[in-house]
Protein backbone atom coordinates (compact mmCIF):
# COMPACT_ATOMS: atom_id res chain seq x y z
CA UNK A 1 0.00 0.00 0.00
CA UNK A 2 1.26 3.38 -0.97
CA UNK A 3 1.39 6.15 1.41
CA UNK A 4 -0.53 9.30 0.70
CA UNK A 5 1.29 13.04 0.66
CA UNK A 6 -1.18 15.57 1.32
CA UNK A 7 0.25 19.37 -0.53
CA UNK A 8 -1.78 21.94 0.66
CA UNK A 9 -2.28 25.14 -1.61
CA UNK A 10 -3.08 28.39 -0.22
CA UNK A 11 -3.46 31.41 -2.76
CA UNK A 12 -2.04 34.13 -1.16
CA UNK A 13 -4.35 36.64 -3.14
CA UNK A 14 -7.18 34.97 -0.96
CA UNK A 15 -5.95 34.83 2.29
CA UNK A 16 -3.61 38.74 2.20
CA UNK A 17 -4.59 40.69 -0.83
CA UNK A 18 -3.18 41.11 -4.60
CA UNK A 19 -1.11 43.51 -2.99
CA UNK A 20 1.32 42.12 -0.96
CA UNK A 21 2.80 45.52 1.75
CA UNK A 22 2.43 44.84 5.35
CA UNK A 23 5.49 42.65 6.47
CA UNK A 24 2.98 41.93 9.42
CA UNK A 25 0.76 39.76 7.29
CA UNK A 26 3.52 38.11 6.26
CA UNK A 27 4.09 36.78 9.65
CA UNK A 28 0.46 36.11 10.25
CA UNK A 29 0.60 33.56 6.95
CA UNK A 30 3.74 31.71 7.96
CA UNK A 31 3.66 31.78 11.66
CA UNK A 32 -0.42 31.21 12.46
CA UNK A 33 -2.09 29.86 9.10
CA UNK A 34 0.88 27.77 7.69
CA UNK A 35 1.64 26.44 11.03
CA UNK A 36 -1.75 25.65 12.19
CA UNK A 37 -2.07 23.18 9.00
CA UNK A 38 -1.29 19.58 9.61
CA UNK A 39 0.76 18.80 6.14
CA UNK A 40 4.23 19.39 5.86
CA UNK A 41 3.99 20.18 2.38
CA UNK A 42 2.82 23.59 1.41
CA UNK A 43 2.64 25.39 -1.76
CA UNK A 44 2.14 29.39 -1.89
CA UNK A 45 0.52 30.46 -5.28
CA UNK A 46 1.57 33.74 -6.04
CA UNK A 47 -1.25 33.91 -8.54
CA UNK A 48 -2.78 37.32 -9.53
CA UNK A 49 -0.61 38.81 -7.14
CA UNK A 50 -0.16 42.90 -8.36
CA UNK A 51 2.26 44.12 -6.14
CA UNK A 52 4.40 43.01 -3.28
CA UNK A 53 7.32 45.10 -1.23
CA UNK A 54 10.44 43.89 -0.24
CA UNK A 55 9.64 44.38 3.25
CA UNK A 56 6.85 41.95 3.17
CA UNK A 57 9.07 40.01 1.19
CA UNK A 58 12.02 39.99 3.74
CA UNK A 59 9.39 39.02 6.41
CA UNK A 60 7.94 36.05 4.57
CA UNK A 61 11.64 34.59 4.22
CA UNK A 62 12.35 35.16 7.53
CA UNK A 63 9.34 33.77 9.23
CA UNK A 64 9.70 30.77 6.42
CA UNK A 65 12.64 29.61 7.89
CA UNK A 66 11.38 29.73 11.30
CA UNK A 67 9.07 27.07 10.84
CA UNK A 68 9.87 23.24 9.91
CA UNK A 69 7.74 22.62 6.75
CA UNK A 70 8.59 22.76 3.38
CA UNK A 71 6.74 25.62 1.61
CA UNK A 72 7.35 26.49 -2.04
CA UNK A 73 5.88 28.92 -4.43
CA UNK A 74 4.12 28.83 -7.66
CA UNK A 75 3.14 31.06 -10.68
CA UNK A 76 5.70 34.13 -8.99
CA UNK A 77 5.02 36.81 -11.64
CA UNK A 78 8.62 37.74 -12.37
CA UNK A 79 8.69 41.12 -10.22
CA UNK A 80 7.95 39.09 -7.29
CA UNK A 81 10.66 36.83 -8.38
CA UNK A 82 13.36 39.44 -8.87
CA UNK A 83 12.58 40.73 -5.21
CA UNK A 84 12.71 37.16 -3.20
CA UNK A 85 15.52 37.07 -5.43
CA UNK A 86 17.30 39.81 -3.88
CA UNK A 87 15.82 39.45 -0.81
CA UNK A 88 17.31 36.10 0.18
CA UNK A 89 20.98 37.06 -1.12
CA UNK A 90 20.60 39.73 1.75
CA UNK A 91 19.67 37.56 4.69
CA UNK A 92 22.65 35.14 3.58
CA UNK A 93 24.84 37.84 3.62
CA UNK A 94 23.68 38.97 7.54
Amino acid sequence: MTAMIAIHVIFIRDFISEDLKIKKSAATLVEKLIEDIPSNDIIIDFSNVNSITPEFVHQYLISKRKIKKEIHEVNLPSYVESIISKAQKSIKVR
